[in-house]
């Protein structure tokens, strides 16, 4: 039961297959056979795992879970990355699993600055493992003992994603203000204020404050919003020069389900959360909204 599979071969399941790629009896499976055409069937791999990291994106995680319960060992591990929310339910992913997978079943979810492009190339990265069961943490700990992911331990299995969750939304507000030509000084306040902001909202959302200056929250913060390659920061850059952009991001996805968890009166207090709001959901000129919160 030391198998390892990988649902979800995109750029997360590449990286964590090369972090792990001494591990005998690694295996990685995509609905897109052609992403990875020497796999084997789900049905083969999962019943033989004792781990499965579930690398999907966040609104297609209920679906793979589906997919795989039948198949699942009831000891299996099964780890959640996914920084998103789900828009009917406005759960996390933890909860998602939960759901589809039921209480037994052990889930950790990972978090933290873990950018694909450097995992690739065997540099080092940085997490945070979350679970309430001890049962999956000490096995997940073990798992990526000596690899290039060095990880710590939570019980915040609220915190952490809720922090991966924030932490994008406010990287696409980071990418707006560059994208309007803000320079580091405004840029390095707006990094401040909206740390503050996080702080705030994880307190309110049922998290551990102290996660948000942990690896899922700060250090991903930073390392996604100060990243030319971040998916989140460049929509938020497209949108402001451009008015439009071709991409999705996982921070302006989740954005119309985070402000339905947030309180009117907490909302009254982030200012920030209001102007991606404004820009992104409200289509008001991004220079007019960051215009007024330089005032």
């Amino acid at each position: 039961m030391d198998n390892v599979v990988i649902v979800g071969a995109g750029r997360l399941g590449r990286a964590l297959e090369c972090i792990l790629k001494e591990r005998a009896g690694l295996e990685l499976w995509d609905t897109d056979f052609a992403k990875h055409p020497e796999q084997k069937e789900l049905a083969e791999i999962i019943p033989t795992a004792g781990f499965v990291l579930v690398c999907t994106p966040s609104w297609t995680l209920r679906e793979a879970l589906s997919q795989i319960k039948p198949l699942l060992d009831p000891m299996a591990v099964v780890i959640l990355f996914q920084k998103g929310i789900e828009e009917q339910t406005l759960k996390l992913s933890p909860e998602i699993g939960r759901d589809v997978l039921g209480e037994e079943q052990p889930i950790a979810y990972i978090g933290g600055p873990m950018m694909a492009e450097e995992c690739l190339l065997g540099q080092h990265s940085f997490g945070v493992v979350a679970s309430q069961k001890e049962e999956a943490l000490t096995p997940v700990l073990e798992l990526f003992s000596g690899s290039t992911l060095r990880l710590e331990s939570s019980s915040d299995l609220r915190g952490v994603p809720l922090a991966g969750v924030l932490k994008n939304v406010y990287s696409f507000v980071l990418g707006l203000a560059t994208g309007l030509g803000w320079g580091k000084n405004a840029c390095g306040w707006l990094a401040g204020r909206s740390i503050a902001e996080m702080d705030i909202l994880m307190e309110k959302l049922g998290g551990d404050v102290e996660t948000v200056y942990g690896p899922a929250g700060i250090a991903d913060f930073i390392a996604t919003a100060f990243n030319a390659d971040s998916r989140n920061r460049t929509h938020g850059a497209e949108l402001a020069s451009r008015g439009s952009s071709v991409l999705e991001s996982e921070g302006a996805r989740s954005l119309p389900a985070l402000l339905e968890m947030v309180p009117a009166e907490v909302l009254a207090q982030s200012p920030l959360l209001r102007a991606a709001r404004d820009v992104a959901i409200s289509g008001r000129p991004a220079k007019e909204v960051f215009d007024e919160l330089a005032v």
